[in-house]
């Protein structure tokens, strides 16, 4: 045995020999290795013949017997005879048995194909029968399965005729000539012999021409075929003899690619019939379109009567095992399989495959795709395995299993197990007794006949139970489920499921999940489980266990008995006297026709009792409860229940909870029992007990007689002399039409008297209370009450609490009581009475006497000369539109005259006054007041205090009175007096005249261009320019002050002095004052006063610094101090004497000093303006400074 590891070739010396093989130029060696290709092919007898067109011949033999190494060539050397042969070729290669004349150099051709090797599944792997490749491979060892393999893919056998053209003899030169032959001729020799002859048309290009497609026969399905330029250029001519190229256009089917100088084509998989290869043909100057036609065929493989093994290829195969037990594989592609009589082993493959294991015992896999496999007579083993496959079990107790994809399996007679495995498939048993198994995915089960085992797995499932005593599992998913004949059991499992059990008497338990299920016809034990379920008994005397969930129960025709169990259920009762239990949950029940008995349970549930004389319990929870027609006695039991008791007379008990109650007609006896009812008396003279709780009565038509008991009722009387009484709670009574009669009693009662001279007592609590038309006499009663006359002259008596009262239209009278009150008037002339509290009364309109006693209380007069006495307290008060008088008394009140002149008395305390439009008079009286006089000319005292009065607009005349006040003019041409004490005064706009009055105060001049008049009077006053936007001019001799902002102002009797922030200048001379620049560059003029008295004149200046200046004296004799720069320091002297000795005796002398102590630092500058030893100025600058003196 060899293993083959490499392979030769020669061929003719050829110009352009289109080799199939890659050779190029065959002077040169190339080599390829088929080690790959060859790989693991061991012990066989291998025969080869590559596959070559005209002028190139090879053969070769790979003899059986041992190698001397590991890997043999086989050589074949070159020569110009077209024939080459290796030594001792066999006898069916070309040119026959025997020796060839070859030439020194054998040239290498090179390839490499992938190895493929089959892949089979355990149940395969046994002793192997023969192997049928359909090749001439004929043995194999060692258990390898190799495919059918070739030189070329897809070539299975190499025909002899691949040398030269059948019928041309070969040309064998004489072995006595000593000269080499002459070269084969060209083609173009060939085609024109003649062309040394002298031709007309020689000179003109005539381009290629074909004389028919090219056929390049058949084709295996999914092999590749090497096509050469030879191969495509055999049937065209150039009568030129021009050197002719190809240009590949594509293939109707598959796909071609270069190789070389030739084309490998590779067909699809699955493609059979006839293949078209478009391609162009050109001399370089014209080109052709040209066709190339195969046929893709099937590959057709057939066993032996005995144990065959056979192995398909990649593409469309057809496999005929046969008799006898075969193993058989489809490999690859869409195949057909038969594995006729035996116990058959079938893989399908890779493809859509079509498997028949026929008679026999058979296992069959279909592999990947979608498979059709039938198993035949026979207990067959059936997978379909990948892909939507269809399975037929035939004859036989078959185990199908359908695996992946959406199957179709069919068991077939005999009692067959079926897996259907994943994805939605349909599964039909046949008849029988089957096990079906839906497996995983939206499955469709059939039964058919026989006593079934039918379990759905995951997936919504449809099953069909057939005829029989079935066995149904839904299991998990939506399945749909019908019992069809028979006593069955059919369990839907999990999931939302639907069950119809059909004919006989069934046992259907829903599962898990929403279910629905019929019992249809038979005495039926129905069990809903979890999930929202629908039970429909259907006919017979039925038992339903609705479970837990909320459930749909339909008793239908019998005496039924009927559980709802957990869960909100909605049960019919239907005809008969049935026994109907809601159980948990709120529940609907309808009791139909019949005398019946109904148990609401547990939850909000709703019961009808519909004809008949019906029993209702409602027991706990929220219930509706109806008795309908007939004398119904009617328990509304725990929660808040909704009773109607229908026609008759009826008796009805909400018992505990919030219940609503209606009477309907008849003359009923109503109870609301404990919780917050609302009861409605109907027709008739109905006695209500409303009970425990915050009820609703309406007592309806008739005399009725109510009773709130305890809790926040809302109680109506209705139409007719009605009495109502409250009692403990919170209650809102409306008495309605009648003279009636309404007692709150305890509680915050809201009242409405409605029509009529009513008497309405709210009773203790907070209580609101409507009179309604009438003359109603109101008594609020004791706490915090809301009381309204409305229509009609009205008495109204708040009592004790922080009541809100309204008389209403009419002359009313009210008195507040005790308590914090708010009192409305209403229209009319009101005599208002706040009495205690803080009160807020409004008098709206009419000329009302409003007092807000004692407290501190809120008034407005409203339209009309209202009269309002604030009383004791801290009191608000507005006389709004009207010529008012406005006493505050004690206390520190706010007091607004509004519209009008009006007269306003702060009275004792700190007590805010606002004059408001008109010429009004105010009064601070004692106490630190802020009075504003508003728009108009008003008058204002501020009285004791320390005040602050604000004139607005108009020639107001403000006095602060007495203490530490602040005036402040505003526009207008204002007169300010500040009185005694410290005080604040500023004119504002327009010409005003300020008077400081006693006391040290402070007048700020106003930066408003006009001429004012400042007096300081008595005490230290300061006149302030830092308001000033322009710099100011300060003549303190001649007491005028000037500037582009300020205009020209006069002041006197002031002893300090505040510039503005730009640059200002003072002038002064003999007086004592302080000065302060308050930034920018000022200049301190100081001049010797004209006085003939020795006087030492004294100023202060706070605030010197570098941009300032000081001008000692007047005219060319004048000297300028200012502060010197750190680099002039250390060249001052402290003492001037020097200086000032070596002056002029007509120019001042000077001197400076510093003055510190713990308390201040000073510089002080001593000047002598006549030199006689006297000093008659002083001048003391706040800091340490270092000065410099320069002549003007």
């Amino acid at each position: 045995m060899i293993d083959v590891k490499s392979f030769r070739s020669a061929t003719t010396a050829q110009s352009d020999p289109a080799d199939p093989l890659g050779l190029e130029h065959p002077e040169r060696s190339q080599t390829k290795l088929l080690s790959g290709w060859f790989a693991g092919l061991l012990g066989l007898g291998l025969y080869l013949r590559s596959f070559l067109w005209s002028d190139q011949h090879v053969a070769a033999v790979a003899e059986d017997e041992p190698p001397e190494e590991d890997s043999k060539d086989i050589t074949e050397s070159r020569n110009t005879s077209g024939l080459a042969l290796h030594e001792n070729a066999p006898d069916d290669s070309v040119g026959g048995p025997g020796d060839s004349w070859v030439e020194e150099g054998p040239t290498i051709v090179s390839f490499r194909y992938p190895v493929v090797l089959g892949r089979f599944e355990s149940m395969f792997i046994e002793p192997l029968p023969d192997l049928v490749f359909g090749t001439e491979i004929t043995r194999v060892t060692a258990n390898t399965i190799l495919p059918p393999f070739n030189l070329f893919p897809g070539i299975n056998k190499f025909p002899q005729d691949n040398g030269v053209e059948p019928g041309s003899p070969p040309f064998i030169p004489d072995p006595s000539n000593d000269t080499e032959p002459d070269d084969p001729p060209t083609v173009a020799e060939e085609e024109n012999p003649d062309q040394n002859e002298t031709d007309p048309e020689q000179d003109r290009n005539r381009g290629p021409r074909n004389s028919s497609a090219v056929y390049l026969g058949d084709l295996g399905s999914g092999a590749v075929l090497a096509i050469s330029l030879a191969h495509l250029l055999s049937e065209t001519k150039d009568h030129d003899g021009d050197l002719l190229g190809v240009s590949i256009n594509g293939s109707t089917v598959g796909h071609m690619d270069p190789k070389g100088d030739g084309w490998l084509y590779f067909a699809d998989t699955d493609a059979l019939g006839e293949v078209q290869i478009k391609y162009s043909i050109t001399d370089g100057a014209l080109s052709i379109d040209q066709t190339a036609i195969l046929n893709v065929i099937e590959n057709v493989f057939t066993g032996t009567d005995g144990e065959d093994l056979i192995v398909g290829t990649r593409g469309r195969d057809a496999i005929f095992g046969l008799n006898d037990d075969d193993n058989l594989a489809g490999f690859g592609g869409r195949d057909r399989i038969y594995g006729g009589a035996g116990d058959d082993n079938i893989s399908g493959g890779d493809g859509d495959d079509s498997l028949f294991g026929n008679d026999g015992d058979d296992l069959i896999a279909g592999g990947d795709g979608d498979d059709w496999i039938s198993g035949g007579a026979g207990d067959d083993r059936l997978f379909g395995e990948g892909g939507n496959d269809v399975i037929y079990g035939d004859a036989g107790h078959d185990e199908i299993y359908g695996g992946d994809g959406e199957d179709k399996i069919f068991g077939g007679t005999g009692d067959d197990t079926v897996e259907a495995g994943d994805g939605d498939d349909e599964v039909r048993g046949g008849a029988d007794d089957d096990i079906l198994h839906g497996d995983a995915g939206n499955d469709h089960l059939d039964g058919g006949r026989g006593k079934d085992q039918i379990l759905g797995g995951a997936g919504d499932d449809t099953v069909v139970a057939g005829a029989g005593d079935d066995d149904v599992q839904g299991e998990h998913g939506d399945d749909l489920i019908h019992g069809d004949a028979g006593d069955d059991a059919l369990d839907g499992g999990l999931g939302d499921d639907q069950i119809f059990g059909g004919t006989g008497d069934d046992t259907v338990v829903a599962g898990a999940g929403d279910d629905d299920v019929q019992g249809e016809h038979g005495d039926d034990l129905i069990h809903g489980n979890a999930g929202d379920d629908v039970l429909d008994a259907g006919l017979g005397d039925d038992q339903i266990l609705g479970g837990t969930g909320d459930d749909t129960v339909v008793a239908g025709a019998g005496d039924d008995e009927a559980w709802g169990e957990d869960g909100d259920d909605l049960i019919h009762g239907d005809a008969g006297d049935d026994a109907l239990d809601g159980g948990l949950g709120d529940d609907q029940i309808f009791g139909g026709t019949g005398d019946d008995t109904v148990v609401a349970g547990a939850g909000d549930d709703e019961a009808w009792g519909e004809d008949g004389d019906d029993l209702i319990h409602g027991n706990a929870g929220d219930d509706a409860l109806d008795g309908g027609a007939g004398d119904d006695e009617i328990l509304g039991g725990i929660g808040d229940d909704t009773v109607v008791a229908g026609a008759g007379d009826d008796e009805a008990w909400g018992e505990d909870g919030d219940d609503l109650i209606h009477g309907d007609a008849g003359d009923d006896a109503l109870g609301g029992g404990a919780g917050d009812d609302q009861i409605f008396g109907g027709t008739g003279d109905d006695t209500v007990v409303a009970g425990a709780g915050d009820d609703d009565v309406q007592g309806e038509d008739g005399d009725d007689l109510i009773h709130g008991d305890a809790g926040d009722d809302v109680l109506d009387g209705g139409v007719g002399d009605d009495q109502i009484l409250g009692g403990t709670g919170d209650d809102t009574v409306m008495a309605g039409a009648g003279d009636d009669e309404a007692w709150g009693e305890d509680g915050d009662d809201l009242i409405h008297g409605d029509a009529g001279d009513d008497v309405l007592d709210g009773g203790v609590g907070d209580d609101q209370i409507f009179g309604g038309t009438g003359d109603d006499t109101v008594v609020a009663g004791a706490g915090d009450d809301e009381a309204w006359g409305e229509d009609g002259d009205d008495l109204i008596h708040g009592d004790a609490g922080d009541d809100a009262l309204d008389g209403g239209a009419g002359d009313d009278e009210i008195l507040g009581g005790t308590g914090d009150d708010t009192v409305v008037a209403g229209d009319g002339d009101d005599d208002v009475q706040g009495e205690d509290g803080h009160d807020l009364i409004h008098g709206n309109a009419g000329d009302d006497v409003l007092d807000g006693g004692v407290g501190d209380d809120e008034i407005l007069g409203g339209t009309g000369d209202d009269t309002v006495m604030a009383g004791a307290g801290d009191d608000e008060a507005w006389g709004e539109d009207g010529d008012d008088l406005i006493h505050g008394n004690a206390g520190d009140d706010a007091l607004d005259g509004g519209a009008g002149d009006d007269q306003i008395f702060g009275g004792t305390g700190d007590d805010a006054l606002s004059g408001g439009t008109g010429a009004d008079q105010l009064a601070g009286d004692s106490g630190d007041d802020v009075i504003f006089s508003d728009e108009g000319d008003d008058i204002s005292h501020g009285g004791a205090g320390n005040d602050v009065l604000f004139g607005g607009d108009g020639y107001d005349l403000l006095d602060g009175g007495d203490d530490d006040d602040i005036v402040s003019g505003d526009a207008g041409q204002d007169s300010l007096y500040g009185g005694d004490g410290n005080d604040i005064l500023s004119g504002g706009a327009d010409e005003d005249t300020v008077l400081g009055g006693a006391g040290d105060d402070i007048v700020v001049a106003d930066d408003d261009s006009a001429s004012d008049t400042y007096s300081g009077d008595a005490g230290h006053d300061q006149l302030n320019y830092s308001g000033a936007t322009d710099g100011v001019e300060l003549d303190l001799i001649t007491g005028m002050a000037s500037g582009e902002s300020i205009g020209d102002d006069s002041f006197s009797g002031f002893e300090d002095y505040v510039g503005s922030t730009g640059d200002d200048h003072f002038l002064a001379g003999s007086d004592q004052a302080s000065l302060t620049g308050n930034g920018g560059s000022d200049l301190y003029n100081f001049v010797q006063g004209d006085t003939v008295d020795i006087i030492r004149s004294v100023y202060q200046i706070n605030d010197f610094n570098s941009d300032d200046r000081i001008w000692i004296g007047s005219g060319s004799s004048h000297r300028e101090i200012r502060k010197a720069q750190k680099s002039l320091e250390e060249r001052i002297e402290d003492d001037l004497d020097d200086y000032a000795d070596a002056l002029d005796v007509d120019e001042p002398r000077l001197t400076y000093y510093h003055d510190w102590t713990d308390d201040y630092r000073r510089t002080v500058v001593e000047v002598d303006f006549n030199r006689d030893r006297i000093i008659d100025l002083e001048l003391r600058i706040e800091g340490d400074h270092i000065l410099l003196i320069e002549h003007a």
